[in-house]
């Protein structure tokens, strides 16, 4: 029997951007996957363009503390419009020496019970704490995966490990791809990837600053209750068709698509994820991104029917109850937090990953 019909994936490949010497080289890789189904992000698509241009010097400037980068200057963002604020944060991120981010990620496994043979949603949180460095890029990372099932046992059903920490560096090597080093119950392991696979398997989320024509579309400034002060600026974003669709496919809910044909798989999948929007806080007076989230509401509808409004007359009532009690508390969105600027720590892979 089919024990496990989902599980989140735990990020393995961590980690998101191109370094500045290379830049014109991994937004290639993102125009090549582009345009098939991104019609309408043309404009966003010029803006990453632009963006594009502003590391080409090949300067290395890994001892500057950012003196250069503008970081104690204010300006005032009222009057830029969503794209315009994007664009000025990817430029801005870009000429950092590095920065100091965290991600969050809150989704669910979806288990079938040895004993009933009935579905049981346990909430999942993946906690990615980050340094990334600019000119080369590089980047070390600690990843932390919990689910939450209501006992204090350190497995679920044997099927998956709780309390998961994975200790990541990677590098950029010959221009193209990304070694990644990773630290895991005390055993060390790497694997080479192109910067193509590295990026559709990031979920640090550094891209969506460098290359956010390709994920999102339609930006707009908006009035937000979550801002209790003047300093802030919220905007909103959609994600593009192709972007949605990759997103989905990372939390893990292939196999709650039941369509065998291509055009319908995708229709599928761009319905449950309809609502899902990026939220972006800006800093009013610098060039700065407070914080990124990413929320899925019609994802959860989608499961909920599939899981279990689908199959009531299968399901026991009490079954079918505690899944409409968990879907009705289960969130599933990713929330980023950008930290520290220009930390003055090198970049070093511990000798243990080189052996």
């Amino acid at each position: 029997m089919k024990k496990l019909l989902c599980i989140i994936m735990i990020m393995l490949l961590s980690l998101t951007m191109v370094a500045c010497d290379s830049t014109s080289d991994k937004d290639k890789v993102i125009e090549d996957s582009n345009g098939v189904d991104n019609n309408d992000n043309n404009d966003n698509n010029n803006n990453t363009g632009d963006t594009d241009n502003t590391d080409e010097d090949g300067e290395e400037n890994t001892s500057d503390t950012g003196t250069d980068n503008s970081q104690n200057e204010t300006v005032d963002n009222s009057d830029l419009t969503a794209d315009e604020l994007f664009k000025q944060a990817s430029e801005y991120y870009r000429e950092l020496v590095n920065f100091r981010m965290e991600q969050k990620i809150y989704s669910c496994i979806i288990n079938y019970s040895d004993l009933t043979a009935e579905p049981v949603i346990y909430p999942t949180l993946n906690k990615v704490s980050s340094l990334v460095y600019n000119n080369p890029f590089s980047f070390v990372s600690n990843v932390n995966y919990n689910y939450f099932d209501g006992k204090d046992n350190n497995s679920l059903d044997g099927i998956v490990s709780n309390n998961i920490v994975i200790e990541q560096y990677g590098e950029l090597i010959e221009g193209r791809e990304i070694k990644i080093y990773e630290n895991f119950s005390k055993v060390w392991n790497n694997i080479t990837v192109s910067q193509e696979e590295f990026v559709k398997n990031d979920n640090i989320g550094s891209k969506y600053i460098m290359n956010y024509g390709y994920y999102f579309r339609n930006g707009e400034v908006v009035e937000s209750n979550d801002v209790k002060n003047n300093e802030i600026i919220v905007a909103n974003y959609d994600l593009t068709d192709e972007f949605a669709i990759q997103l989905f496919m990372n939390y893990g809910f292939q196999n709650f698509v039941k369509s065998n044909n291509s055009d319908e798989l995708k229709a599928e999948i761009l319905a449950a994820m309809k609502d899902s929007k990026l939220t972006v806080y800006f800093d009013k007076n610098s060039h700065k991104i407070l914080s990124m989230k990413i929320k899925n509401p019609s994802m959860i509808s989608h499961l909920r029917q599939i899981v279990a409004v689908n199959h009531i007359e299968e399901l026991s009532e009490e079954t079918y109850v505690q899944l409409l009690e968990s879907f009705g508390k289960l969130e599933i969105y990713s929330e980023i937090t950008f930290l520290e600027e220009n930390v003055e720590k090198e970049f070093e892979i511990p000798k243990e990953a080189l052996k």
